[in-house]
């Protein structure tokens, strides 16, 4: 143990003499202290950003030189600093809100803690991301309640706050309620929709706020959502076509029995089963000519055409409907694992598909969608098995929904789901 000892603290030794020599060579020893007040930055060009500027200026040439410091007052009244060192001439100032002139003031600093005189800069930013976003802010009627969409030409981080105004049926007082607060870093964030709410006029509302703390304007739209059912299951049912894919449970050339655990029926029984494994499951089968020796040229492997790349399987609503979503409630053995949805596709037509199983005449709707583990998914899994995992739609219009299924949580592709469930408006 004396040895071990002695080793640690000569190599500890060793290692601070060695730091301690180098700084002596590179004459970096200790910093010496001064009340010598450094130069002022001079030259100072402005050239205005959302929200800031972006400053240029020359350097003083004092030795003991540490960097340029930009103080300056946030629109919500704190005051705030930015600063760099002295190997870059330039500086941005970020958070300002409103488009009207400010002032700042750009100061030297040096080793010794010394400022220099400030020097006052003024100028007008030009429009924050925060009021950018703001004014691309379009609120418009969707199925079951409205859909928010925006521009965020900067790429700032942001957080849209979703708002509906909501009526005390008793006291007759309205209040605002928080749908969500959303946060979006993207130049082209994906519109997102707040659902749930009756064909009843009614006022939604968007704020953003910026990571400084500003907020912009809210915008207010007063409007109707669009009537929304959940499609009857009844009238759901299997629509065979070649290049499908065989299922356990079914009655097709191809399938399988599955002693009552899964048949074609149970993808939309109305039953989600939580506790078990009963639903729906495609065959076993890792994408080799045994289902489909001829794959359709979209799902055909590129290095092998006899290799299929997706599991097809094709759905009869039993009407026409406006589609406005649908949710994948997984079964319990596919749990965002072994045969669960990963990546898909989905087709859509409303003409009657062609009977050799090609997609001529079907309209791709959903294209390489990859599904997301929720936060905490595992202990929240009741809930999601039940509550579903959504996907929107466009708003086609279609009787038969055709699956492909390209990627499960396994090498051996198998899909399965305990349930799935089509939301829209009958057009029949």
């Amino acid at each position: 143990m004396k040895r071990l000892t002695l080793i640690l603290s000569t190599l500890v030794y060793g290692s601070f003499f060695i730091l301690s020599s180098c700084d002596e060579e590179l004459g970096r020893g200790p910093i010496s202290r001064d009340a010598t007040i450094p130069g002022v930055v001079t030259n100072v060009e402005v050239t205005p950003t959302p929200g800031g500027a972006l400053l240029q200026y020359k350097l003083p040439s004092d030795e003991d030189l540490l960097g340029v410091r930009v103080d300056y007052i946030l629109p919500r009244g704190e005051e705030t600093s930015v600063s760099t060192s002295l190997y870059s001439n330039q500086i941005e100032v970020v958070g300002l809100l409103d488009e009207e002139n400010i002032t700042v003031q750009v100061v030297a600093f040096d080793q010794s803690g010394n400022d220099s005189e400030p020097v006052s800069v003024s100028f007008t930013p030009l429009k924050a991301p925060v009021n950018a976003a703001a004014a691309s802010l379009q609120i418009r009627p969707d199925f079951g309640g409205a859909k928010y969409s925006f521009e965020n030409p900067t790429g700032a981080a942001l957080d849209l706050f979703a708002f509906t105004r909501q009526k005390d049926e008793t006291s007759g007082e309205s209040s605002l309620v928080l749908l969500s607060a959303k946060g979006f870093i993207d130049k082209q964030p994906t519109p997102f929709s707040e659902r749930g709410f009756d064909a009843n006029e009614r006022e939604f509302i968007g704020l953003f706020r910026d990571r400084w703390g500003n907020f912009s304007d809210s915008v207010k739209i007063t409007l109707t959502p669009l009537f929304e059912e959940e499609i009857p299951k009844s009238g759901h049912s299997r629509y065979n076509l070649p290049h499908d894919v065989p299922v356990f449970g079914g009655s097709e050339p191809g399938d399988e029995p599955s002693f009552g655990l899964w048949t074609p029926e149970g993808f939309y029984d109305g039953v989600i089963d939580v506790e078990g494994v009963s639903g729906f499951r495609t065959l076993d089968g890792a994408g080799s000519d045994q289902f489909d020796p001829n794959p359709l040229p979209e799902y055909r492997d590129q290095f092998d055409p006899t290799r299929v790349t997706a599991h097809l399987y094709t759905i009869d609503l039993g009407v026409s409907v406006q589609l406005s979503r649908f949710t994948y409630h997984p079964l319990t053995s596919g749990f965002f694992s072994l045969g669960g949805w990963r990546i898909f596709d989905v087709w859509g037509t409303n003409e009657t598909p062609n009977p050799e199983g090609t997609l001529d005449g079907w309209t791709l709707l959903l294209d390489r969608i990859e599904v997301e583990t929720p936060e905490n998914a595992n202990e929240r899994r009741a809930e999601i098995q039940t509550e579903g995992v959504e996907f929107l739609f466009n708003s086609e219009t279609v009787r038969y929904i055709r699956f492909a299924w390209r990627e499960n949580y396994t090498p051996i592709k198998s899909f399965n789901a305990t349930e799935i469930t089509f939301y829209g408006k009958i057009v029949d």
